[in-house]
C-alpha cells in the first residue's frame, strides 16, 4: 500500500477535503537515461551513471514504449477516458502521453513544465541541472506532437527557459521543484471541473515524491489520489 502522508519538505499545504480533486497520475515509460543510470548503479560504474545523466531530453526505450502501450490497453479495457491529459514537455513524458492519445484515451492534452524535475542546479540534488532533466524548444516540441495539443504555457519564459545564450544546452522551468509544488496544485485546481472532470497527469518520479509523498513510482504505474 502506498503511504498516504505528504512528503514533509516542500510539500503543498494541506487542503480541506471539500476542496480536493481526485486526479490520476502516471510516470513516463522507461527512458534511455533510466537504463544507463540503473546499470551504472548496479555495476558500481560512475561513468555509466554520468553518461545517462548527460543525455539531453532522452526518449523512451523500446521497453518504455511497450510499457506505455500496456498502460493504454489496460485503460481501454477499463473503458477509461480522460477529459484532459496534463503532460510535462520532456520527450519521455510527451511520448507516453502520445501513446495514450493515440488510443483515444484523452479528449485533449495540455503541456506544462510545472511538474518537471529540477532543470537547474540545486544544492543537495546531484541530478538537478543535468541534461537528462532538460528538454527542447517549445516550437520544436509542438511541431513534432499531434496537432491540437496545447503548448501555450511554454511560450512564457517564466515557465520554459534556457541558460542565457545557450539554448542548445536544454530548456527547463526556472524555479526549483520545492517552489512549484503549490503552483502545480493551483494549476490542477484551475481546470474546470465541469469540462475537465477526469484528469490524468503524466510526469516524473522525483516531482511526484515531493508532491504526492509515498514511494517512488514505477514507469507507467498508475495512481489516483486526492490533492
Amino acid at each position: 500500500q502506498r503511504r498516504k502522508t505528504m512528503a514533509s519538505a516542500g510539500a503543498p499545504s494541506p487542503v480541506p477535503s471539500t476542496l480536493r480533486r481526485r486526479i490520476a497520475f502516471t510516470r513516463h515509460g522507461e527512458a534511455a537515461h533510466n537504463v544507463l543510470i540503473a546499470c551504472g548503479r548496479e555495476t558500481a560504474s560512475p561513468a555509466l551513471v554520468a553518461e545517462g545523466r548527460q543525455l539531453l531530453d532522452p526518449v523512451l526505450t523500446p521497453d518504455g514504449l511497450e510499457q506505455a502501450t500496456r498502460l493504454a490497453h489496460e485503460l481501454v479495457a477499463l473503458r477509461r477516458r480522460f477529459d484532459v491529459v496534463v503532460t510535462s514537455p520532456l520527450q519521455r513524458a510527451l511520448q507516453t502521453a502520445e501513446t495514450l492519445y493515440e488510443h483515444k484515451l484523452a479528449a485533449r492534452v495540455v503541456v506544462t513544465a510545472l511538474h518537471t524535475e529540477n532543470g537547474m542546479p540545486v544544492e543537495g540534488d546531484d541530478v538537478a541541472g543535468q541534461p537528462c532533466q532538460r528538454g527542447g524548444p517549445a516550437l520544436d516540441l509542438q511541431l513534432t506532437s499531434p496537432i491540437g495539443w496545447d503548448f501555450k504555457r511554454l511560450a512564457d519564459r517564466a515557465e520554459w527557459t534556457c541558460d542565457a545564450g545557450k539554448p542548445a544546452h536544454g530548456w527547463y522551468h526556472p524555479l526549483p521543484v520545492d517552489q512549484r509544488l503549490g503552483l502545480f496544485r493551483d494549476f490542477l485546481y484551475s481546470l474546470d471541473p465541469a469540462t475537465d472532470k477526469d484528469v490524468l497527469v503524466v510526469g516524473h518520479s522525483g516531482f511526484y515524491l515531493k508532491f504526492l509523498g509515498g514511494d517512488k513510482m514505477g514507469n507507467c504505474e498508475l495512481l489516483e489520489k486526492e490533492v
